[in-house]
């Protein structure tokens, strides 16, 4: 996010981290639900085979998935509406007159 101070821009994030221990899927398909609900997650409504075409068996042996065992999280958000500002300085878009 822009500012009219240097030192103020800025990004909006948000994030987790997890702590745990991990272990690799080796069974084909809880490897195949696995893949299958991240896609659901992050593209609701699309539907393997109907919207792209399913997983194959060569795609699946070639394709590690990991479930991790979450013991601690921690997350945090920066989402304010607009960065720090200088009353000193013009606001963004506002051109001086003069």
């Amino acid at each position: 996010m822009p500012s009219n101070v240097a030192m103020e821009f800025t990004v909006q994030y948000a994030g987790v981290i997890v702590f745990g221990k991990a272990c690799v899927i080796q069974e084909s398909e809880a490897k195949r639900r696995g893949l299958y609900g991240l896609t659901r997650k992050y593209h609701p409504g699309m539907e393997a085979g109907e919207e792209y075409r399913p997983i194959t068996d060569e795609e699946l042996a070639s394709t590690s998935v990991y479930a991790i065992k979450i013991e601690s999280w921690s997350g945090k958000e920066n989402w304010p509406e607009c960065a720090e500002r200088s009353d000193e300085w013009p606001v963004l878009g506002e051109k001086k007159v003069g």
